[in-house]
């Protein structure tokens, strides 16, 4: 029976593939685009801005000229399925990670049916929890502003969260180990790198439909900028590409003998998920917007808090880790806040971010240290 299920789940994997460059079209229907907040808050900054801001929200407003918000149907898309490059960087990307996956299973044979299992769980689970997190973040879009619950199965209309993905896929990696009845700190550790994989690889289908772009501090790091519509932005996937491959080598280092069962996992999520509030700030587009915040960096604290609980172990390190998590976000409002309304220059801003980060960091690396003495 178990033989059976998992053929079924091998093909059913195969059809994600397939599929995947059809359906990751990311289309122009985009709830950032076309929700009444968005227009509202470009009009309202085209009022003050300078400079490469003013000449987005020109571009976003086509000319510049502040108009009133029109309540107006989203476009319809055009019927039936087309290919697309950025499905196509997403594709690579599970294929090499699920094949890493599977590979692992040469060097760690008794590991075998949890990797496959992980590996065949990973493609159609990524695909359902990176759409499902986005749509939740969208609920009121969905549910209000369309009034059609129904776009939300049509994956095909873009809308989908890295983060959703992640989470999914290490939710494979645990039923993978259940099944294989294999631990899962040590499934986990394996799983963590294909899974940064996969996150290099969305850094070129970002790139691909000109998403992660923003236009900050071009004149402090010029050799991280880029043209595109005819503005100046900082190459935020490449900051990003950059970001996870140093991750991955870090990772490698990690699987050594000796290191408690999950800790490379841990240690690597914490890291992603701090980094990734940086990350996500930076792209400053607009995307998954909860007011002045990102949705997508309360999910990189949630998948950084656990990983710092772990690494701390004991109560005399997660009530300071907790407290640090607490005082972290708030100081992550404040300064969107700051961003998105103070005069105060960006670049200054930037390095309090880049310090505020870098001190949660030092916390849990130390974590960390003490962790694999253990």
């Amino acid at each position: 029976m178990k033989k059976i299920l998992f053929l079924l789940l091998c093909l059913v994997s195969l059809a994600c593939l397939i599929a995947m460059p059809f359906l990751f079209t990311h289309s122009e229907m985009l709830p950032e685009k076309v929700t009444e907040y968005y227009e509202l808050k470009a009009q309202d900054q085209a009022q003050t801005a300078t400079g490469a801001d003013a000449q987005l929200m020109a571009l976003l407003l086509g000319g510049g000229v502040p108009a009133p918000v029109v309540e107006e149907a989203p476009a319809e898309t055009e019927e039936g399925l087309s290919f697309s490059v950025y499905g196509l960087y997403l594709l690579i990307g599970a294929v090499l990670g699920a094949g890493l996956l599977a590979a692992q299973a040469k060097f760690h044979p008794a590991l075998r049916p949890a990797l496959l299992w992980t590996a065949g769980l990973s493609l159609p689970l990524g695909m359902l929890g990176a759409r499902l997190v986005y749509c939740l973040s969208a609920i009121v879009f969905f549910l209000k502003d369309i009034g059609n619950p129904a776009a939300m199965l049509k994956i095909w209309e873009g809308g989908l969260a890295l983060t959703g993905a992640l989470f999914s896929v290490a939710l494979a990696g645990v039923i993978g180990a259940k099944i294989g009845k294999a631990s899962i700190g040590k499934m986990l550790d394996l799983l963590a790198g294909p899974m940064l994989i996969f996150a290099f690889f969305t850094a070129f289908a970002l790139k691909e439909i000109g998403m992660g772009f923003g236009p900050e501090m071009d004149a402090a790091i010029p050799l991280l900028t880029l043209q595109a519509d005819d503005i100046s932005r900082l190459n935020t996937p490449l900051l990003f590409m950059l970001f996870v491959v140093s991750l991955l080598i870090l990772h490698a280092r990690l699987l050594k003998k000796g290191r408690p069962q999950g800790h490379a996992f841990a240690l690597t999520a914490f890291l992603y998920g701090s980094g990734m509030i940086l990350m996500e700030s930076l792209r400053r587009d607009g995307h998954m917007l909860l007011g002045f915040v990102h949705v997508e960096m309360m999910l990189d604290m949630a998948i950084a808090l656990p990983a710092l609980l772990y690494l701390a172990r004991k109560a005399k390190r997660i009530i300071p880790a907790l407290g640090a998590s607490v005082l972290l976000s708030g100081a992550v409002i404040g300064l969107e806040f700051a961003l998105d309304r103070a005069s105060i220059g960006d670049l200054w801003l930037y390095l309090v971010y880049i310090a505020a980060i870098c001190a949660y960091l030092w916390l849990g690396c130390s974590c960390a240290k003490k962790a694999a003495a253990v």
